[in-house]
């Protein structure tokens, strides 16, 4: 974020001048809210964009940052591209709700690599800047954790105000409540199912207890960026992704010697489930007709017993393992890296849970996160390439690589 020259800005309170300008200062902002305000102000006119009305008025923060930055950028402002647009009302609306901002990774890059074309909640086709309830907007998923990279994706803005901002255990809850309901009824604008894909992309950036977690169907893959930090879940993720595309299928027998012996059986009847579902999937060139494929099929109850007779048969730091292992030895066919819980969560805020043996108890190591295919240069200038859009990684760092 820029840095702010505080010098410039007028004193609350001020009145314009003649020249229509707002009085120089006596002193900058006291106090880091204000001080976040007037930066924010600032860059509205680093690119030469007005704040909204409502924060227009003499003596706001942002109105004296937005002053200040007026005779600074007015004949050199950069370009207001739509992300850019996204990330100012981003940073304000955080501003405003007094939450946090995890401003050296929420960028407008970011924001354009978390845009989908469709909402992941609702399916509908996203809009933008219509003023309909089909727009894009970008969401925090963790109420309780800072807008951070990892912590946001992007919805319809109908998903966003039948949330309301519940977390992961309210919206799950609202789930049961619309299983009541006629099928296709709507409770708060989102039918039963819709509520339920809202609660299980509310979960992967939301730490849960382990069977909680495991109680929950992969009704979608993680957004691009979203961070998975249950163990439980990032096994889910990361044993059904190869069924759910064209690429070859990876080799189960390594990833099963992974697994605890009294969880082996559990594991062989689960993976057999997800291949019959990829069989009865259609044409396996087909990416897309798979992934619809395999999603669905964890709406079989059958699919659902499965899962949950493997996770809860694995500790969390058993479920953490056979990630890790497999990660390390490239058994799972992707480009993963595995994280741990304070590098995946970074900027958000959240106490790191401590790790331990015990069934159930939360990991201090599983971090997942979904990167597009991108080349990047590794330290002694050999080629990386990070992910195939889009990949799920799991790593040591949040830029972990996998060298080619």
């Amino acid at each position: 974020m820029a840095q702010a020259a505080l010098a410039f800005a007028p004193e609350f309170g001020a009145e314009p001048s003649a020249a229509g300008h707002a009085l120089q200062p006596a002193g900058a902002p006291t106090t880091a809210f204000e001080r976040s305000g007037w930066d924010i102000g600032r860059d509205h006119a680093r690119y030469g964009l007005t704040p909204p009305a409502d924060q227009m008025l003499f003596g706001h923060p942002v109105r004296q940052g937005w002053d200040a930055g007026q005779p600074a950028f007015r004949r050199r402002t950069r370009p207001a591209t739509p992300a850019v647009r996204q990330w100012l009302a981003l940073r304000l609306q955080a501003w405003l709700r007094g939450a946090a901002f995890e401003d050296l990774q929420v960028t407008p890059n970011l924001l354009r690599q978390i845009t989908v074309s469709h909402c992941p909640v609702t399916g509908e086709r996203l809009t933008q800047h219509t003023g309909h309830a089909s727009d894009g907007v970008i969401e925090r998923l963790n109420p309780q954790a800072a807008y951070a990279a990892g912590n946001l994706a992007m919805i319809s803005r109908r998903a966003q105000a039948a949330r309301a901002g519940r977390d992961a255990q309210a919206a799950l809850l609202t789930a049961r409540e619309a299983e009541a309901l006629p099928a296709d009824d709507t409770l708060e604008g989102l039918t039963a199912a819709q509520w339920l894909r809202l609660a299980v992309l509310i979960s992967f950036a939301t730490p849960l207890p382990h069977a909680q977690a495991a109680a929950l169907p992969l009704l979608m893959l993680p957004p691009n960026r979203v961070r998975v930090l249950n163990p439980v879940q990032a096994l889910q993720v990361v044993l059904s992704l190869p069924f759910a595309g064209t690429a070859e299928l990876p080799r189960l027998a390594p990833i099963a010697a992974l697994v605890p012996a009294r969880a082996r059986p559990a594991f062989h009847v689960f993976m057999t489930t997800l291949l019959a579902r990829r069989v009865a999937g259609g044409h396996p060139w087909d990416a897309a007709a798979m992934k619809t494929a395999m999603l669905a099929a964890w709406t079989d109850p059958l699919m659902q017993r499965r899962w949950q007779r493997l996770s809860l048969e694995l500790t969390t730091a058993e479920a953490d393992a056979v990630i890790h292992g497999a990660t390390r030895a490239g058994l799972d066919g992707t480009p993963w890296r595995d994280s741990s819980f304070a590098q995946a969560t970074e900027g958000w805020g959240l106490p790191v849970p401590q790790p331990a043996a015990a069934r159930g108890a939360p990991s201090a190591r599983t971090g997942l996160i979904a990167l597009p295919g991108v080349e990047r240069r590794a330290s002694g200038g050999s080629r990386v390439r990070v992910g195939v859009a889009p990949a799920m990684v799991a790593g040591k760092g949040l830029r972990g690589v996998r060298v080619g």
